[in-house]
């Protein structure tokens, strides 16, 4: 019964170490608000377009994360290596998949 309550103890100071930490650095960088994610996302996507037609492929491997994978609607996949290809052979139209 003694280990139960040790262990007890010490995940309440884990938790209250926790709870400290993320109130004392929590002020470091301010929160997006939700309007802001959504702007951002928005202005995204209408450069991930315009570089699309216009074929500037860094322009789509900056926009795109690394690990980032398409399934398209018929359950094919494509990631961040493939688009840029399909885009310079014009297999791939923006707003297709949507």
């Amino acid at each position: 019964m003694k280990k139960r309550k040790t262990g007890m103890k010490f995940f309440a100071g884990l938790f209250a170490l926790a709870a400290a930490a993320t109130t004392m650095f929590s002020g470091i960088r301010p929160a997006a608000s939700r309007a802001d994610d959504e702007n951002t996302v928005g202005a995204l996507d209408v450069q991930y377009q315009e570089a699309v037609k216009q074929n500037d492929v860094a322009t789509m491997e900056r926009i795109l994360a690394d690990d980032f994978v398409l399934v398209t609607g018929n359950g094919r996949k494509q990631t961040k290596a493939d688009l840029p290809k399909e885009s310079s052979s014009g297999g791939y139209l923006p707003g297709a998949y949507t």
